[in-house]
């Protein structure tokens, strides 16, 4: 009896506490580290993409399916270029699963939201949704339409190819329109 409570508390240390211990030393030596580079790309937001009108949240919120936080975790791993040239896929699955639930630690959903719609790929050599609303509209995120808010919003999901194919960019954004809460 006293050998198999020994061999439970072993397998529980090994299952529980090792990982936990791990992910701990992870976020001290590879999360904190770039705290200050990761606040930078918050901070670098327009007010209007710090605290985005209803209208927009609920499009970001629509175009990118909840995933804030994963998107999150993304932007700031291609933003600080935290990859190796020589990583596996199993070590880039583990790297992107580990940082998501950093980000979700560390950053708060509004937070992920701002650095969101800050950091985004919007268009050749384009980022953000604010610098999007001002080349396609010439106005600010509070100033547009559904429509074009719609359309800021739905561009982040394949900005190259809308670029060529604007047919899919209104088929994108027909569809976020259509999951829109009429509210507006």
């Amino acid at each position: 009896m006293r050998l198999n409570l020994k061999i439970s508390s072993w397998v529980i240390v090994i299952i529980v506490v090792l990982p936990l211990i791990s992910f701990a030393i992870y976020d001290l030596f590879y999360f904190q580290p770039h705290r200050v580079e990761i606040t930078r790309l918050i901070q670098v937001a327009t007010p209007e993409e710090s605290e985005p009108p209803a209208m927009i949240v609920q499009l970001a919120r629509i175009s990118t399916d909840e995933n804030l936080d994963w998107l999150a975790a993304r932007l700031i791993i291609d933003n600080l270029n935290i990859r190796h040239e020589t990583e596996s896929m199993t070590y880039w699955h583990l790297k992107s699963f580990l940082w998501l639930q950093l980000v979700r630690i560390h950053l708060t959903e509004q937070e992920q939201l701002t650095l969101y719609l800050a950091q985004v790929h919007t268009g050749k050599d384009s980022k953000g949704f604010s610098y999007a609303s001002y080349a396609l509209f010439n106005k600010p995120l509070s100033e547009l339409n559904v429509e074009e808010a719609a359309t800021i919003a739905a561009l982040p999901y394949a900005p190259n190819i809308f670029a060529k194919h604007p047919d899919l960019l209104t088929k994108r954004r027909e569809y976020l329109l259509s999951k829109l809460d009429k509210s507006f």
